[in-house]
C-alpha cells in the first residue's frame, strides 16, 4: 500500500471519532512502496512547513524511521512510524501541560502551527491513545533550516538523525548494521549532498556522537569521534539500488578493515 493512501486514511482518525468512541485501528503492519522523487512542495522549501525524515536507534538496539508532514499536503501535521519495512503507526500532535511536557490524560492538539514561525517541541504519538510505542518531540525554526527530533521508542531513549526534504532534493532513510572489531547498529538520513548518521555499539554498549558529512555521487565518508578513548571511526559508504555497503576503520588500528551495510527504509 502506498504511503499516500495510508496518509489519507490515518491522519485524522482520532479527530474524526465520536468523543466517547474508541477509534478503529486501521490496518497497520502493512507494506509500503519506496518513492523515487521528493514529495515536499516547493512553496515550503524555505519554511517551517514541509517534509522531514528521521531515523532512530534506541537503547535496546531497535531502529526505526519516521516521516513528519507539517502541512505539506495535509490540513493537520502528522507523522508516520516505519519499522521492519512496514508502517507501524500514524502519529498526531498532543497538547503539552504548563511545564512543557505531554499533558496527561492525553488530548489531541488541533491548534495551527503558524506559517514561517519557529515553534518549540510539539509531541507526536499514536492517534489511538494507549496503542502507541513511540513518542516523538519535534521542533523547527521559522525558515526550516534548524530542526530537532527527540524520540522515546518502546520506552527507551534514542539517538536521532533528521533532515528536511525539499522539492528538488529527496531525503532517503537507511537502517543497518556494522561488524568486525566492534558491532552494532547504524542508521542515517541522506540527500544528494549531505548525510546525518547515528551509531550504537552492542559490544560496549554505548551510543556515539551524531556524525555529518558531504555526499558526492552517492558516496560519503563519515568520521565519528569517541569521547572515552579518543578514537576516530571512519565509515566509507556507497549507496546503490536502495542499499548501502562500505567499510569502516578505527584510528587506533587503521589496518583492520571492517564492514557495514544498510538498506533503505524510506
Amino acid at each position: 500500500m502506498k504511503t499516500a493512501t495510508i496518509v489519507s486514511l490515518l491522519a485524522f482518525s482520532l479527530l474524526s471519532c465520536h468523543k466517547n468512541a474508541e477509534p478503529t485501528l486501521p490496518p497497520f503492519n502493512t507494506e509500503y512502496e519506496l518513492q523515487n522523487r521528493a514529495e515536499a512542495l516547493a512553496a515550503y522549501d524555505a519554511a517551517n512547513y514541509g517534509i522531514y525524515k528521521g531515523v532512530v536507534i534506541n537503547a535496546q538496539d531497535s531502529t526505526a524511521t519516521f516521516k513528519f508532514n507539517l502541512y505539506n499536503n495535509s490540513r493537520q501535521p502528522y507523522a508516520l512510524f516505519y519499522r521492519n519495512r512496514k508502517v507501524q503507526d500514524s502519529l498526531i500532535r498532543y497538547v503539552k501541560d504548563n511545564t512543557g511536557y505531554l499533558l496527561i490524560p492525553q488530548k489531541a492538539d488541533t491548534t495551527t502551527i503558524p506559517f514561517n514561525s519557529s515553534f518549540y517541541f510539539t509531541y507526536f504519538s499514536s492517534y489511538s491513545i494507549g496503542h502507541g510505542t513511540a513518542l516523538v518531540g519535534f521542533n523547527v525554526s521559522a525558515n526550516g533550516t534548524a530542526y530537532h527530533m527527540d524520540t522515546q521508542l518502546y520506552g527507551n531513549a534514542t539517538l536521532n538523525a533528521v533532515l528536511k526534504e525539499t522539492s528538488n532534493n529527496q531525503v532517503l532513510c537507511f537502517e543497518g548494521t556494522y561488524n568486525g572489531a566492534d558491532s552494532g547498529r547504524i542508521a542515517f538520513v541522506m540527500s544528494t549532498d549531505s548525510i546525518v548518521a547515528i551509531r550504537a555499539s552492542v559490544w560496549n554498549p554505548q551510543f556515539f556522537k551524531v556524525a555529518t558529512a558531504h555526499v558526492s555521487g552517492n558516496a560519503f565518508t563519515l568520521r565519528q569521534e569517541e569521547d572515552a578513548s579518543g578514537n576516530a571511526f571512519i565509515f566509507n559508504g556507497t549507496v546503490q539500488n536502495n542499499s548501502c555497503t562500505g567499510t569502516w576503520t578505527k584510528s587506533s588500528a587503521p589496518s583492520v578493515v571492517n564492514q557495514f551495510k544498510a538498506v533503505r527504509t524510506l
